[in-house]
Formats: C-alpha cells, sequence, structure tokens
C-alpha cells in the first residue's frame, strides 16, 4: 500500500487507433504503426525528459518496451520503467509476448480477465509480474443528472420518475407503443462474436414474449473508449498525486496526442465511423462547440469479417420481421440517442462470450438500468447477482466479511453463467420477473446501483500503487 506524498511523471502511449493515428500514418499500415511509438522515444530523449514511467497500451505500441530497453534506455534515457497493458488478448499476441517480457509490470483492464488469461503461454511465463485493474467511467460524460440529451434529470431519489421521462421520450423518437408503459431492455453492442450474438438475438424474443419493450442499438467505439480510459486514469492518478504538493504531471508526446487529450477533456465522443485523416486533424484542432463537446458523422463502420457481416445481415433481417410497436434496432452513431437509451431501458443486457471489462453495465448502472449479464472478465467483478452474490458483494463494495451482520446488500444485477439460450433465460426471466411481482423493490434496486462508484477514483489509486512499485525496481 502506497502511502503519504508520491511524485511521478508519466507518459501514457495510447493505442495506435485511426483517431490518434490519422496525423502520423496510415491505421492499416503496420509498418508506419510501428514508427510512431518509438517518435515518443526520441522526443524523450533529444528533450532530456526523464519520465518515471511509461504506460504502453495494446498490441500497436508492445514494441516499445523493446524499443526502449535495447535502443534508448542505454543511450541516454536511463530513468523510466515500462508497465504494459493489455486490453484484449485476442490481437496482437506476438507482440503482446514481447512486451511483457520486457516490461517490468504489466496488466490488463479486469481482475477476473487477469484470471482468466493468466495460464496462457503469453502470460503464464511472466505471471509475477501481472494484475488486473478494472476500468472506469467519466462520470461527467456519462452523467444522468446534468444533460443535455435527457428530457429530465435521473437521480436516485426520483430514479423512477426521471426514466419515465426518458421512455416516453425514446418511445417517441423511434415510434415505439406507449400503451401499458412496458419495461424495456436494451442491448448496446458492437456486432461481433465476442459479443454473444445469438443471445442478443434471444434477448429480444424474449423480451417481446414476456410483455417488454425491444431496443437495440449497434455501436463500433471501442477504440475511443480505450483511450478516453488511457487518459482518464493518467489523469485521475495524478489527481490523487497533486495534493501532495509534488510534481505529478502527464506528458502526451506530440501535438496531435496533445489534441487528442484536449479533446478528451471536452467531452470527445466519437463511435466507430469510417473516418477521414484530414477530417479527423481538423476536428480535433478546432473543436468548441457550445456544448462543450464534439461528433464525427459518416458511414457506419464496416464489420470487418465474414462473421461480424453475416450477423449484421441476420440483425437487419429480424428489424425487418420484428420491429414494430414493441421493437426498434439502430446501426448508426448517434451520440444523443446512446443517452437517451441507457436512461430510458429498465433492462441492459450484455451475454458477452468474453469481457475484457466492459464499459456497457458501468454505464447502464450510471443512468439506473439494471444489467442483466454473463459472468466473465469484467462483468463479474462489476455485477453482483442479487439472489447469489451477496457476500461477494458486501467485500467489493464494502470491505465487509458479513454482509448480514453489517445488514449490507450491494448486489445489484443479475447473471449467468452459461453460454446457450437456457443460461441467458435464467437471469433475464428473473430480473424481468422482479419487474412484474414487485415493482417498488426493482426502483430500489435501479436506485442501488445509481449510487455505486464505478468512475476512475478506485482504479487510479490502484494505478497509483502499480506505478509506485514499478518506479522502485
Amino acid at each position: 500500500m502506497v502511502t503519504g506524498c508520491l511524485s511521478l511523471q508519466l507518459v501514457v502511449l495510447p493505442p495506435s487507433l485511426p483517431l490518434a493515428a490519422a496525423a502520423f500514418c496510415s491505421a492499416t499500415a503496420p509498418q508506419q504503426q510501428c514508427a510512431v511509438m518509438p517518435a515518443a522515444l526520441e522526443f524523450l530523449l533529444r528533450t532530456n525528459r526523464q519520465p518515471d514511467i511509461l504506460h504502453c497500451h495494446d498490441w500497436s505500441t508492445a514494441h516499445v518496451a523493446k524499443a526502449f530497453w535495447e535502443d534508448y534506455q542505454p543511450y541516454g534515457l536511463w530513468k523510466p520503467k515500462v508497465i504494459f497493458t493489455i486490453h484484449n488478448l485476442n490481437y496482437g499476441q506476438k507482440k503482446l509476448a514481447e512486451a511483457a517480457d520486457y516490461c517490468q509490470k504489466f496488466t490488463t483492464v479486469s481482475p477476473t480477465y487477469a484470471y482468466e488469461t493468466g495460464s496462457t503461454p503469453l502470460i503464464a511465463k511472466n505471471a509475477h509480474k501481472f494484475c488486473g485493474i478494472r476500468n472506469g467511467i467519466d462520470l461527467d460524460l456519462w452523467d444522468p443528472e446534468h444533460n443535455q440529451f435527457l428530457p429530465a434529470p435521473i437521480v436516485p431519489e426520483q430514479v423512477a420518475q426521471g426514466k419515465q421521462a426518458a421512455r416516453n421520450e425514446l418511445r417517441k423518437r423511434v415510434n415505439l407503443s406507449g400503451w401499458q408503459d412496458k419495461f424495456v431492455v436494451a442491448v448496446v453492442s458492437r456486432l461481433t462474436p465476442q459479443k454473444g450474438v445469438s443471445l442478443i438475438k434471444h434477448t429480444a424474443f424474449r423480451t417481446i414474449e414476456r410483455g417488454g419493450q425491444w431496443r437495440r442499438w449497434q455501436v463500433l467505439r471501442w477504440w475511443v473508449e480505450e483511450v478516453a480510459g488511457v487518459v482518464m486514469a493518467a489523469r485521475e492518478a495524478m489527481a490523487v498525486a497533486e495534493p501532495c504538493g509534488e510534481a505529478a504531471s502527464l506528458m502526451m508526446p506530440g501535438p496531435m496526442l496533445q489534441a487528442l487529450a484536449g479533446a478528451l477533456d471536452r467531452c470527445l465522443v466519437a463511435l466507430g465511423l469510417k473516418l477521414n485523416a484530414p477530417r479527423c486533424v481538423q476536428a480535433l484542432q478546432s473543436s468548441d462547440s457550445a456544448s462543450g463537446g464534439w461528433g464525427v458523422t459518416g458511414e457506419p463502420a464496416a464489420p470487418g469479417n465474414a462473421e461480424s457481416e453475416a450477423a449484421f445481415a441476420e440483425f437487419s433481417e429480424l428489424q425487418a420481421s420484428m420491429g414494430g410497436q414493441d421493437a426498434a434496432f439502430q446501426f448508426k452513431y448517434d451520440e444523443p440517442l446512446s443517452h437517451l437509451i441507457y436512461a430510458a431501458a429498465d433492462i441492459v443486457v450484455v451475454p458477452s462470450m468474453f469481457e475484457p471489462c466492459g464499459l456497457t453495465q458501468l454505464i447502464a448502472m450510471r443512468y439506473g438500468a439494471v444489467p442483466v449479464v454473463r459472468h466473465t472478465g469484467g462483468l463479474r467483478d462489476t455485477v453482483f447477482d442479487v439472489d447469489y452474490d451477496k457476500a461477494r458483494a458486501a467485500w467489493e463494495m464494502h470491505g465487509s466479511s458479513d454482509f448480514q451482520r453489517d445488514n449490507l446488500d450491494a448486489t445489484n444485477g443479475f447473471a449467468f453463467e452459461g453460454t446457450d439460450t437456457t443460461a441467458l433465460d435464467y437471469a433475464l426471466n428473473r430480473a424481468i420477473d422482479a419487474w412484474y411481482n414487485d415493482r417498488a423493490w426493482f426502483v430500489g434496486l435501479q436506485r442501488r446501483v445509481m449510487e455505486q462508484d464505478w468512475s476512475w477514483n478506485k482504479p487510479a489509486l490502484d494505478y497509483i500503487e502499480l506505478y509506485a512499485n514499478a518506479s522502485k525496481q
């Protein structure tokens, strides 16, 4: 445990994602991508900067660890220690293995995903320096109380009234029936095998069968979320250090990355689109809209593989057959609508086959939507089943070893373990039954999930401790 004052200088090297890479090179040219991150090392060397930590994220920055120790540390860039974070083990495994060998510490984005992947050859040989730290969300960006995209504020004390207003507005927006004020189930997801496409489809059928309304929104925003997470974690960590009066700072080398950080500070939210590089640069350099944020419009990004394309076609057919007064689908970028969907939903389903962390369930809870999830990766670390996880929830959320003695209930959702429709039904039906049979209890659960803290506050402390331990090696 780190105590007292901490003085650290941190350099964050985010993934070479389309938005960040646009100013430097083609995002589809690996040899050019590999030139971006060593340029950051060259910048540090030539300007005689000596940060304590180089924190690299994902496979596209994996080569930095080796390049630092072989080409820069012996020639004057002597001080930094390298930390590497894996966001998804399915991509770039050869590069990930190299980074794991050369870094002083490496992490992934949730403790359970670290456990699930710890036995893989890539990680097992370096398990002694591996851990999981969960992601968080930006509470200012996802703020149901002060939100220009919602018809009324949503606060824990009046969660039912706020969500009622949001449901009414959503129904108008997407032409759903308001008859009987049915419960709303939403899925906000990419159409990839990882996200459990067959279970998403089943959710639609089961929701309609049980008398609810179904809302599905296709988003492809993973790269912006990862960059935002990188910057938010670093800023939160520095905020913890600064009150000590020490010289803690965050450096993002290069004007484009500085522009990216500034844009994120102004609530950058750009979902997965086919981005035009000159437009990206122009937007980053001039974004100062009256609302304090900006968005990029364009065609939805291509799914990128045959399985995703097949899933997209399947859901398009489902839209044609099921769309109507109780079902609606969205396959395009609409940032205001995303806030409204989370606000209107009574239940948000996340049936992922694997999930390194997941932000959907965290945003859902922030807006008072009850998550129904498959217990894997970060979904297990953040969603505690109301019937089976009372002890684990009390320990994780309050540090209590006896929830009955301390009269605690920190559970926040419904979960299942299997990968078939029967397993999903077990969790989803319990959630729907609760809505029908005890509305007051269900509203109390919505209030409780809103009050839980899934920000970067706790992860920032974990990163501070990680940085401190790495800097001593």
